[in-house]
Parts: structure tokens; C-alpha cells; sequence
């Protein structure tokens, strides 16, 4: 992992090691504390553009990292592009505001987001995390690894009817 370069403050150089980390960690209490992971208006476009930047340039120095990173934001690329994918078949105007994600119709059939958060935590911790670090080992091909991790996550998708909007509503 690399090192965050020392930063000018006030005329003094500071090294911060941990910056990252602590902001993503305290990104992630105020997110658990609203119950609502998938970011909404609360900045996915810019989480999602980040992610994207920080994988490319990951995978210049590594291209085993470029396939982890698409690894694990799993759970959001399954479920936003078979949501996609769906409308756009569909005819739908994909560009406006829905509520047919497969997270939304789940957090609707259990009636809170929490539970939901609280799955798509779990899957991301022991699903993809260790799919994700053993491709950045070399253990399998990017590929390979890319399918073993979003073929389950398409299972759920499907099961939670992302896209289609005549069952989500039927939830409501």
C-alpha cells in the first residue's frame, strides 16, 4: 500500500499515514448510523467517481488490484447494472429518479434498512473481501475471480426483482 505524501499545514510538514483510513472510517459510522449504505443523495455520484479513479489507478501498478476493486463494490455494480439494464429494456427513461433497485425493494420487504446494510456488510466482508485478497495473492485470474464473486450477487439481484418495478411496487 502506498504511503500519503506529507502535507503542508500552516508552514509545517505533516505526515499523515492515517487519513484515509479514519475518514473512511467515520464515512462509514455516519452512513451505518443513517442506515442507508448505498450513499443515495448523500454523495454516490462522488463516492462511485472516486471508487472508479482510485481502481484505475490502482491497477496501473498492479492489474490484479484493478479486478479487486470491481470485486469488491460488487453488490452496488450487480445491482445497479442489472437495475439498468432492466429499465433500459424496458424502455424506461434510466436517467430519472426510481425505486427499483434489488437494495430498495429488500430494505421494502423487510421493512427497515438496517437489515439489508447489515447483509450487504456481511457479503461484502465474507464474500468478496476474501475473493478480492485472493486474487490480489494470484491465486486465480481476474476473470475468473470477477464471475466467482458476482454470480451469487446476480442470484440475488434477480431475487430481489432489481429493475422491475411492477413487483417492486406490489412490496410497497
Amino acid at each position: 500500500m502506498g504511503r500519503v505524501p506529507r502535507l503542508p499545514v500552516f508552514g509545517t510538514m505533516v505526515d499523515l499515514p492515517y487519513a484515509g483510513p479514519v475518514l473512511c472510517g467515520l464515512y462509514l459510522v455516519w452512513m451505518i448510523n443513517l442506515f442507508n449504505f448505498m450513499g443515495g443523495i448523500d454523495g454516490s455520484g462522488f463516492l462511485g467517481l472516486m471508487v472508479a479513479l482510485l481502481s484505475l489507478w490502482c491497477g496501473q501498478a498492479t492489474p490484479a488490484l484493478f479486478w479487486a476493486w470491481f470485486i469488491l463494490i460488487g453488490c452496488f455494480m450487480v445491482d445497479a447494472t442489472t437495475t439498468l439494464v432492466r429499465r433500459v429494456r424496458r424502455g424506461e427513461r434510466f436517467h430519472e429518479a426510481h425505486r427499483s433497485h434489488a437494495y430498495q425493494y429488500a430494505a421494502r420487504q423487510f421493512g427497515a434498512h438496517r437489515p439489508v446494510t447489515l447483509a450487504v456488510g456481511a457479503i461484502n466482508l465474507l464474500w468478496l473481501l476474501p475473493i478480492a485478497v485472493a486474487l490480489g495473492l494470484g491465486w486465480f485470474d481476474g476473470v475468473a475471480g470477477l464471475a466467482i464473486a458476482y454470480v451469487p450477487l446476480l442470484w440475488l439481484a434477480f431475487r430481489f426483482k432489481a429493475g422491475i418495478r411492477t413487483a417492486q411496487e406490489s412490496c410497497a
